[in-house]
C-alpha cells in the first residue's frame, strides 16, 4: 500500500524495506533521526522500535547482531509525531464501497510498549479532516491493483496540521500479514 501511495504522488513518510544492517545504516545517513523500525511480519505495533539517536541505533544493531541466524527483514520509516487518523472500509475493484474515519485516542505504540488503552473516536462527516481522509483513501485505493471481490482495508494516516500522510507501518488490505493478489503489502 505504501509503495502505491508514493507512486501515486500521495504524501508518505520516507521509508524503505531493509534486509541487512548496511541498508539500515544507509537509511540513517540519508534521513537522519528519529525513525521507526518494525519487523515486516508483525502487527499491532508489536516489535516496533523508535530509534531517536545514534545511541539507540547502536544499541538496536548490537541486539540484532545477537540473533544473526535469523533473516533480517524490516520496514524503516522516518518518525513523525502526529495524531493518527484511521480509515477502515470495504472496497471492490478499486472503489470504496463503505468506509469510516476515526481518530486514535492513544497510540498503537503506547499500547504495545506501555500496555495502555487505545480507542477510536469517529470523525464527523462534515469535518475537514473526514473529507481529506476520504479523498486520500479514494486516491490510494483506486491506484492499487484491482481485486474483483470485496476486501476490507485499514489505513492509518498521520495528520500534522491539515496534511495527511500515509503511515506505512500500519496500512494493509484484509489484515496484517495477508498478501491478497500478491504484492499488496509492499
Amino acid at each position: 500500500m505504501k509503495s502505491a501511495a508514493k507512486e501515486t504522488g500521495l504524501l508518505t513518510p520516507r521509508f524503505a524495506l531493509i534486509t541487512n544492517v548496511f541498508e539500515l545504516i544507509d537509511f540513517a545517513k540519508l534521513n537522519g533521526f528519529p525513525f521507526i523500525i518494525k519487523p515486516i511480519d508483525s502487527a499491532g505495533a508489536v516489535g516496533i522500535d523508535v530509534i531517536k539517536d545514534k545511541k539507540d541505533f547502536d544499541e538496536w544493531v548490537r541486539l540484532k547482531e545477537q540473533i544473526r541466524d535469523e533473516p533480517i527483514q524490516f520496514i524503516v520509516e522516518e518518525y513523525i509525531s502526529a495524531p493518527i487518523i484511521v480509515v477502515d472500509g470495504l472496497m471492490m475493484s478499486g472503489n470504496i464501497i463503505v468506509s469510516t474515519v476515526s481518530s486514535y485516542q492513544g497510540s498503537c505504540l503506547d499500547r504495545a510498549k506501555k500496555q495502555v488503552a487505545l480507542g477510536l473516536l469517529q470523525e464527523k462527516y462534515e469535518s475537514e479532516l473526514y473529507q481529506k481522509a476520504q479523498k486520500y483513501a479514494k486516491q490510494l485505493i483506486s491506484a492499487m491493483p484491482h481485486i474483483n471481490s470485496y476486501n476490507s482495508f485499514h489505513m492509518e494516516l498521520l495528520s500534522p496540521a491539515v496534511l495527511l500522510l500515509l503511515s506505512p507501518l500500519a496500512s494493509y488490505i484484509t489484515g496484517s500479514g495477508v498478501d491478497v493478489a500478491g504484492g499488496l503489502n509492499g
